[in-house]
């Protein structure tokens, strides 16, 4: 799955969706700074998408 969002990825680099998604895959592996840059990239191309934001301040809230 990794390799399709990154693929998706070097497509669509804008599609804050797309971003979201692996960030959410990274978490589940463990990888939660990857993951960050990847919630971040999401939030920061839908600054409107309340989801993106809520979800990246609650992984923020949950690290050292």
């Amino acid at each position: 799955a990794e390799r399709a969002y990154k693929k998706a990825l070097e497509l669509a680099p804008a599609m804050a969706v797309i971003h979201f998604n692996l960030g959410q895959l990274l978490i589940s592996q463990g990888r939660i700074l990857e993951a960050l840059d990847e919630l971040q990239a999401a939030a920061s191309l839908e600054p409107e998408n309340k989801d993106y934001q809520q979800y990246l301040q609650q992984l923020k809230a949950q690290m050292p």
